[in-house]
């Protein structure tokens, strides 16, 4: 989902992605199809897959039209995602494959090789490579960037600005 971009503080400018049109693949221990509502619910050890992306839940509900899945959401405790060297965690993930946005929520904590971000919310735009990570109230947005092997750490303990 997430990539982070050492040094700046900006999240996300990752290895393009292969989500883009692949088959979405589901496997749980229960289905239950709702044809009237457009809406299908797995439960149970949950794995969607597309590409690269995987994610694992303990319930995904899907909303699709006749030929388009609109909508999945994810919840569990905690919901995980994983693609490629990035893996991400919270009590909420929503894809929306259309749009190609994943929006992870409740205590969201994304990793990229040892680097990392958590907030509130973290949305990651996967065809514009931009995320925008949020929290509220008295929350804060926190991130660790670690540098390069073979790079000195800047003054202060800070990967350089590449």
């Amino acid at each position: 989902m997430a990539c982070l971009a050492g040094g700046t503080g900006a999240a996300l400018a990752a290895p393009q992605s292969r989500v883009g049109n692949a088959p979405i693949q589901v496997s749980a221990d229960r289905l239950l199809v709702e044809d009237k509502q457009n809406r299908a619910t797995y439960s149970g050890n949950v794995e969607v897959k597309q590409g690269d992306l995987t994610i694992t839940a303990q319930k995904v509900v899907i909303q699709a039209d006749a030929r388009t899945v609109e909508r999945v959401v994810a919840t569990g405790n905690p919901v995980r995602l994983n693609q490629l060297n990035r893996r991400g965690e919270g009590r909420q993930l929503v894809y929306e494959p259309q749009r190609q946005v994943i929006t992870l929520s409740g205590n969201a904590h994304v990793w990229q090789d040892q680097n990392e971000v958590t907030g509130e919310r973290i949305v990651y735009y996967v065809q514009q490579q931009r995320t925008e990570v949020s929290s509220e109230g008295q929350g804060r947005v926190k991130s660790i960037f670690y540098p390069k092997q073979g790079e000195a750490a800047a003054p202060g303990g800070t990967a350089p600005s590449p």
